[in-house]
């Protein structure tokens, strides 16, 4: 050790001094204490511990060591699982704790202790934020714990939020929106809330080693707001929103979409169409004008909040149909004017469109004219032939359609116009000529034309006007303005001599007429449409008429007629005088004989020749006195019934004069006959008050001024038996009924072979024309003087309507054809007696067929 002495000093002239003497020495004190305190140390930063409490963050590691002071020096060690050494290690600090250090030496072989508790304080954060939640009107007073950060409410809700942590030291909380405290209310939540919310909560540690560190952490909570279906909106074909009106066209397909914004998602629904369609569309097919007009979309959702509240919501959507479709006309007719005359037609709509202002238009549609007329009525004040064709009334509107696309709807009626005028005949011609007379040879073929016009068409006819009934050709009546007749083979003795054309319309009033003139070249030859009398019945005294007309060009003179009467050995040829008179027409086609005050010797046969410079021809008559009628044939029972008998019978020839029919029928019991007139124009009588179930006797004969026939041979046949109520036969009569059974099958059978017979012999033979009406002279037979034309039935090529002449153009082969009506007319058909009596007249014509 050492000791210093210093003094101060001033010197005289007042300056201060130090001075120091040092005295040095070595002195060994050796003082041995027990250790007074225990220091510790954080080994990372050497910084003692002067507080025996240690702050420190949850979680962090400590290194101490444990030091002290003593004489001699002491041994420090941290007690506890730490071992027997003074540093101890503490790793992840979780909570609260203390270590103790302890520090001893021995002094004078005693142990000298002394120890140092050191407490460690953990600190923590707000490791553990929790939020709980009430919506108001709450259904937990505690308020329910916030799981997985979203929080569904209702829109028109409340929410009080809380947000709470255990840190050490206790922490502040703040909302993200600035708002401080662990609880955030918010009222009356909207679409327009906020959504996102967070909670932070913050405390500050005072640490020992490490200073202030601050804990902070956060919660954060999505609202999801509820609300029912609003802002809606139907939106055409997925284009166009609509504005309550849809204006759509006629024939329309579309489809409409609903959309509304809610959460959740909206159900829909449809009102106003019988269909519902898929999800939010309804698909609309060829919209019409009587679809429901008014659509109203409903869209519904449920609500479900955090806690379970429930509550459904509607939101609705009225839309009005309007369909647009244009106007529909009536159908306008056929229109009908005179030229000349005028004409007003109205184009009429049917049903106004929509919308219902409405535009017309005229066209014809045969012309480069398009636009004729504007308005509703067409008009033509004097109606030309130009005027005629097609028109067109077209009505229109305008349609504004969704979208802004403007459509022109319209509506079209057709009509004709037809201007008439009366008709007129162009021409009148033959194929073969123009001329108003046409020459043609036998047999030669030719086709009339005529040419006619008018409006509407002509009713128009070709006419063969030759004798004193005009007859209209086949085929020749059409209401054209063409018609045709075709001559095939002309005969001169059917086709030659006036033709004519006529024509008339309702615009004339009398007919048109044109003329042309056919002349055929032929020899002469009989008429068939006034086929000569050959046979003639006449009475003494009485005036014969021996009539031949004929068909010849050129036509013959006088010069070419002779008339000859048959003598033994030839042909006397006679001239006028007073017994005989012969007359020639002008045209030279008919000539005449006529016998006066017929004698006895004037009965006979005569023959007329007439020819042309193309040939000849004769015809022979036979002269007969009249006589008395011959029988009835073929007398039969057409029906017997319970009090009558119908007969029928086929009239014999009349001998010349009118006859009467005399049936007498008789009992077969009594023997006591009974007698009944009838007229020549019958056929059938039938029989009546006769007795039932009983037999007769029926003859027949015929009588005129001349005398009797003779009579038929008698049949017999037997009236039904009368029924009884109980239905039974009155009398027993079956082994009756089966004769008469038998009696009828005979009776019939022998009729049917007998008309057979009749037809083969009437019907199925041809003869040539050459030989008409001269087969027919035979002798024994009177008649008349007159005669009238008889009529065929069978119409061959060139044949006219309502013809009353002999119709006939096969020539080689002329069928001679009596119709069903001709057979129960004539009395007798036989090779000797072909005359027929029909009602009284006598018909001229009948031919016996030669057999070929």
């Amino acid at each position: 050790m050492s000791c210093n002495a210093t003094n101060n000093y001033y010197s005289l002239d007042g300056t201060a001094g130090t001075k120091s003497t040092t005295f040095q020495t070595v002195i060994d004190l050796n003082i041995t204490y027990p250790p007074l305190f225990v220091r510790i140390k954080n080994i990372e930063n050497n910084t003692s511990i002067a507080d025996n409490i240690i702050r420190l963050v949850k979680g962090d590691s400590l290194r101490l060591i444990c030091e002290s002071v003593a004489n001699p020096p002491a041994t420090t060690l941290w007690q506890g699982h730490h071992g027997h050494s003074n540093i101890m290690t503490a790793f992840n600090i979780q909570e609260d704790t203390q270590f103790t250090c302890e520090a001893f030496n021995i002094i004078d072989g005693m142990p000298e202790r002394t120890n140092r508790t050191i407490h460690f304080e953990v600190l923590y954060g707000p490791v553990h934020l929790k939020l709980t939640y009430n919506i108001l009107p709450g259904l937990s007073k505690t308020g329910t714990l916030l799981k997985d950060g979203n929080i569904t409410v209702i829109e028109g809700s409340s929410v009080m939020l809380n947000c709470s942590d255990s840190s050490l030291p206790p922490s502040t909380y703040l909302w993200d929106d600035r708002v401080e405290g662990s609880i955030l209310n918010i009222y009356k939540i909207s679409r327009l809330t906020q959504t996102s919310y967070m909670c932070m909560a913050k405390n500050i540690m005072a640490t020992t080693f490490n200073g202030n560190v601050t804990g902070r952490n956060t919660i954060s909570l999505q609202l999801h707001v509820l609300y029912g279906p609003r802002d809606m909106s139907v939106v055409y074909n997925n284009t166009f929103a609509i504005n309550r009106v849809l204006r759509v066209l006629e024939g329309w397909s579309f489809g409409l979409s609903c959309f509304a914004n809610s959460q959740p998602a909206s159900n829909i629904s449809w009102k106003g169409f019988s269909t519902q369609g898929s999800d939010n569309n309804m698909f609309i097919n060829n919209v019409n004008t009587g679809i429901n007009k008014i659509v109203t979309c409903t869209r519904t959702n449920i609500m479900v909040d955090s806690l379970g509240y429930i509550i459904s919501k509607s939101g609705k959507l009225t839309i009005e149909l309007d369909v647009l479709y244009p106007p529909a006309l009536q159908p306008i007719e056929k229109q009908y004017v005179v030229i000349n005359m005028s004409l007003n037609v109205v184009c009429k709509l049917a049903t106004f469109g929509n919308p219902p202002d409405t535009n017309f238009t005229w066209n014809k549609l045969d012309s480069n004219r398009t636009l004729v007329k504007t308005g509703e009525t067409f008009k033509i004040d004097r109606a030309q032939l130009s005027d005629e064709g097609d028109y067109q009334c077209q009505a229109s509107n305008t349609m504004q359609a969704i979208g802004n696309k403007t459509l022109h709807g319209s509506s079209k009626s057709q009509f004709y116009l037809d201007i008439q005028y009366a008709a007129t005949i162009k021409h009148f011609y033959a194929n073969t000529s123009k001329g108003r007379t046409i020459i043609i040879h036998q047999n030669q073929s030719l086709e009339l034309i005529c040419e006619v016009d008018g409006d509407p068409y002509p009713s128009s006819h070709i006419l063969n006007a030759t004798g004193e009934q005009q007859l209209e050709l086949n085929g020749s009546i059409a209401p054209s303005k063409y018609v045709t007749a075709y001559l095939h083979r002309a005969r001169c003795e059917y086709d030659a001599g006036m033709y004519k054309c006529a024509t008339n319309n309702v615009h004339v009033s009398t007919l048109q007429e044109e003329n042309l003139f056919i002349l055929i070249q032929c020899s002469p030859t009989a008429s068939p449409f006034a086929p000569p009398l050959t046979t003639l019945h006449m009475a003494p005294n009485d005036t014969a008429v021996l009539t031949f007309t004929i068909k010849a060009y050129p036509e013959p003179s006088i010069t070419d007629v002779t008339w000859s009467k048959g003598v033994s050995g030839g042909w006397d040829i006679l001239s006028n005088d007073n017994h005989y008179t012969i007359s020639v027409s002008v045209d030279g086609l008919q000539t005449e004989l006529i016998i006066n005050s017929i004698q006895k010797n004037d009965f006979g046969i005569y023959r007329v020749n007439v020819s042309n410079k193309i040939g000849s021809t004769s015809e022979v008559f036979t002269l007969q006195s009249k006589a008395a009628p011959e029988n009835p044939q073929g007398v039969n029972v057409v029906r017997s019934g319970i009090t009558e008998i119908e007969l029928e019978w086929i009239p014999g020839f009349n001998g010349g004069e009118q006859q009467t029919f005399i049936i007498n029928y008789t009992d077969t019991n009594l023997e006591i006959w009974n007698a009944i007139r009838v007229p020549d124009n019958s056929t059938t009588h039938t029989l009546r008050g006769l007795k039932p179930d009983t037999t007769y006797k029926v003859k027949m004969r015929a009588e005129n001024i001349i005398g009797n026939s003779t009579w038929t041979d008698y049949i017999e046949i037997s009236t039904l038996a009368e029924i009884d109520d109980k239905g039974y036969v009155s009398k027993a009569i079956g082994g009756s009924i089966g004769g008469m059974t038998v009696i009828c099958i005979i009776f019939t059978v022998m009729n049917i072979l007998w008309r057979r017979k009749i037809k083969e012999q009437s019907t199925k033979s041809t003869c040539e024309y050459e030989d008409l009406g001269q087969d027919t002279r035979k002798k024994g037979s009177q008649t008349i003087g007159s005669y009238e034309s008889y009529s065929f039935d069978q119409r061959q090529v060139n044949t006219y309507k309502r013809i009353t002449e002999l119709e006939m153009k096969e020539y080689a082969n002329l069928p001679c054809h009596l119709n069903a009506s001709s057979e129960s007319q004539i009395a007798q058909v036989t090779d000797g007696d072909p005359v027929a009596h029909v009602n009284g007249s006598v018909h001229a014509a009948q031919v016996t067929a030669k057999s070929k």
